[in-house]
């Protein structure tokens, strides 16, 4: 029952976000992975310390830091591209690499600014995290949107006999 509830409301949000311009779509996927690297680097730092992340201002601001140059790195590399390339296997290998870049970019980071409390297992955890939510994102978004979008509509080709 909630989870009919919940399709019938992601499917009504899929028919107003196909009807927005390209600009506002790629700014709601800016907005969705900007909360979920936040969301890794948070989580992947809760795993290994005890502390209490949320009290603490330089756990915030480094994440603050992190999401900016993660968005940064993820125009940089190609990944607000059209909805449909989501699925292949080339988008998973990009998202990788990307997502390594990032990873990189938070060694260096660490080194530079002597941050203790990001470890290697840190960065490796955010990795694995960061790449498996935007996966599983952007693959629901796809498919809500597939699921509402009659693509024989917008079909306008005549038909062809090659010889």
């Amino acid at each position: 029952m909630i989870l009919k509830r919940l399709l019938k409301i992601f499917n009504n949000y899929g028919k107003i976000i196909r009807n927005l311009p390209s600009l506002n779509r790629r700014l709601i996927l800016i907005a969705i992975d900007s909360t979920s690297i936040m969301f890794a680097f948070l989580f992947s730092i809760s795993f290994f310390e005890n502390q209490e992340i949320f009290s603490d201002k330089n756990y915030i601001l480094t994440s603050i830091i992190i999401t900016i140059s993660g968005i940064v790195i993820y125009l940089k590399g190609g990944q607000y591209k059209g909805i449909s390339r989501y699925r292949s296997e080339s988008y998973v290998e990009k998202l990788f690499l990307t997502n390594l870049i990032l990873s990189l970019f938070l060694i260096i980071f660490r080194q530079l600014f002597n941050v203790d409390y990001i470890s290697l297992k840190t960065i490796f955890l955010f990795s694995i995290n960061v790449t498996f939510l935007n996966i599983l994102i952007k693959s629901v978004i796809r498919n809500i949107i597939q699921k509402n979008f009659n693509f024989s509509e917008n079909l306008k080709s005549k038909n062809i006999v090659i010889y």
